[in-house]
């Protein structure tokens, strides 16, 4: 049977996940917590218990959502964070604009969720920085987040 990272909590080693059985996508692997998990409550027979195994040098997509300042340079210091943390940059969007701020989201390939907490708490000093976070995509509009 196939199995699939879930798109709305992208688990990475280290974090606990769960399988649900999805008859047109195999096993989709979730973590533990992710609230997608709550559609299958009512139907015990799709959960496996899984855990991690696969090769050191295998390499995960971790999404961040960051809040930056709008000034020259800005985008600049974070990507150079990232290469200096020997990670690759898969995707950036951005999802929201107001005169002084950006809100992006970045895919990053790393090898664990140890590496991706490393990587936040590194950008997270940048001075660029207003604030950063894990993004878990909970099928919500997430435009603005910061905002409120």
């Amino acid at each position: 049977m196939n199995s699939v990272f879930a798109n709305c909590c992208s688990p990475l080693p280290g974090d606990k996940i769960i399988g649900i059985i999805h008859p047109a996508q195999g096993i989709v692997i979730h973590a533990i917590g992710c609230s997608i998990l709550n559609q299958y409550t009512d139907y015990p027979e799709r959960w496996i218990s899984l855990s991690w195994e696969g090769n050191k040098g295998d390499l995960y997509i971790g999404k961040m959502r960051i809040l930056l300042l709008n000034h020259p340079g800005a985008l600049a210091q974070v990507t150079t964070c990232i290469y200096e943390m020997d990670c690759n940059i898969s995707y950036i969007k951005v999802i929201g604009r107001k005169m002084d701020l950006i809100e992006m989201i970045f895919d990053i390939e790393v090898k664990g969720v140890h590496q991706f907490n490393t990587i936040l708490t590194a950008i997270k000093k940048l001075q660029s920085v207003h604030s950063i976070e894990r993004f878990i995509n909970q099928n919500k509009n997430t435009l603005h987040h910061f905002y409120l």
